[in-house]
């Protein structure tokens, strides 16, 4: 099973998004609603992916993004933006965008996605001891 952090502050959405990720065997979501908690998540973890709103409570989560993209992290930017409108939201554009509302194939698609891509490419980095998650496609 795979460890994907879903970054979104609107409960019902949150819950969607796990039952979503959750019936398609994907993995466990851990789901965190402000960009202050998620920071303090990533300083002792790291998901496999992310599921990323760009608002959350404590606003926009352009440094949260930045850390998970330093550290190789896929992200689906799950948003009602339909582009990145700042250069603050650059960063946003090292991910796949998935427009709110989504329809649940369309999330799963993009998730399965970034998992084999960075699947791929941790298989390309010989001597390196990756957990690479295994799919159910």
């Amino acid at each position: 099973m795979c460890n994907i952090l879903l970054l979104e502050d609107e409960a019902l959405i949150a819950v969607e998004v796990q039952r979503t990720l959750a019936d398609a065997q994907l993995g466990l979501a851990t789901c965190l609603a402000s960009c202050a908690e998620a920071l303090t998540w990533l300083e002792t973890n790291t998901p496999d992916v992310a599921v990323v709103d760009i608002f959350l409570r404590d606003g926009e989560c352009d440094a949260v993004a930045e850390v998970l993209v330093a550290r190789g992290v896929p992200l689906v930017i799950h948003t009602a933006r339909r582009s990145a409108t700042t250069d603050n939201h650059r960063i946003f554009l090292n991910g796949v965008w998935i427009c709110k509302p989504s329809d649940p194939d369309e999330l799963i698609s993009a998730v399965q996605s970034c998992l084999m891509g960075h699947r791929f490419a941790a298989a390309q980095l010989p001597g390196q001891d990756i957990y690479v998650p295994t799919l159910r496609l």
